[in-house]
């Protein structure tokens, strides 16, 4: 076979790569294999950071075409289940329109804001009439 014909070079390639492949516990297979390094702490760089930055120019632009556009119909739903009071069944409908349980919250968190916006603006325009 193998070891007929190359002999001491197999063999020195099987005990080369054990060798290379030690892990902190000192077992060269199964889930943790690798070699054994000093793990750096990860920094992010600025495209990353920028990435996640909401800009002027963007929440503007989103804030006209909300503006123009209105709400999307599920959104309408949302606002008339926390106008009404049912906090839980809302997160549950926008749970279900959405996905995660997250952007479920997000999207709450928003339609209140509108509530909230809302009355205000009624106050201000009731203050302004008296």
């Amino acid at each position: 076979g193998i070891n007929a014909e190359y002999g001491s070079a197999v063999k020195f390639f099987l005990h080369y790569h054990y060798l290379c492949v030690m892990t902190s516990h000192g077992i060269a297979l199964g889930i943790n294999k690798g070699y054994k390094v000093t793990k750096l702490n990860k920094r992010q760089n600025n495209s990353t950071i920028s990435r996640k930055r909401v800009h002027r120019r963007a929440s503007f632009i989103r804030e006209v075409v909300r503006e123009v556009g209105g709400h999307a119909p599920y959104e309408k739903r949302l606002l008339e289940l926390l106008r009404v009071g049912s906090e839980k069944k809302a997160l549950r409908f926008a749970k279900r329109k959405l996905g995660t349980q997250r952007s479920a919250k997000k999207k709450k968190d928003l339609i209140t804001r509108v509530i909230q916006e809302e009355r205000a603006k009624k106050k201000a325009e009731e203050a302004t009439d008296q």
